[in-house]
């Protein structure tokens, strides 16, 4: 395809038809656009814990916003796994703490020694837990799954 590509007809018509093709022109071109059914699915049964909690959160928010469309579904269901498992690897961190020490038996005296000190391996698997399409698609960033979201996440 060559050139800019196509402004929908719901846009013409909010920019007042700069291009005076006409207001009945656009608008019939605007009934004859595919439109996707509005209303998210129920949660999927296989989503627990911090991953329910969040698809109710942004199903909500999406709601509100006019933007909740079935062909959405998916990739919210996605967000919302990766996100519970962002929240249970950031538990498992904090209950067993930034740092891991690796520990070998000394064979002469029998006792455990730290022989190294790393970070904890779960900071490796948290950063790409969400994936691109999805924080491209819900605006999904890090901010997000940081306080204030987590905040409003835990009281629905």
């Amino acid at each position: 395809m060559r050139g800019r590509k196509p402004k929908t007809a719901a846009r013409q018509i909010a920019e007042g038809d700069p291009s005076k093709r006409g207001k009945h022109r656009l608008e019939a071109r605007l009934g004859s656009e595919p439109k996707a059914v509005r209303g998210l699915p129920a949660c999927p049964k296989h989503l627990k814990g911090m991953a329910r909690k969040a698809w109710r959160f942004w199903a909500a928010e999406l709601e509100g916003m006019n933007l909740d469309c079935r062909p959405d579904a998916p990739m919210l269901e996605g967000a919302c796994a990766s996100y519970g498992t962002y929240a249970d690897l950031q538990v498992l961190i904090e209950k067993q703490g930034n740092l891991v020490a690796k520990r070998e038996r000394n064979p002469k005296t029998g006792q455990l020694e730290v022989i190294d000190i790393r970070a904890h391996p779960n900071f490796a698997l948290k950063e790409p837990l969400i994936p691109r399409s999805a924080s491209r698609c819900f605006d999904l960033t890090s901010s997000l799954l940081n306080t204030s979201c987590k905040a409003a996440i835990l009281t629905t």
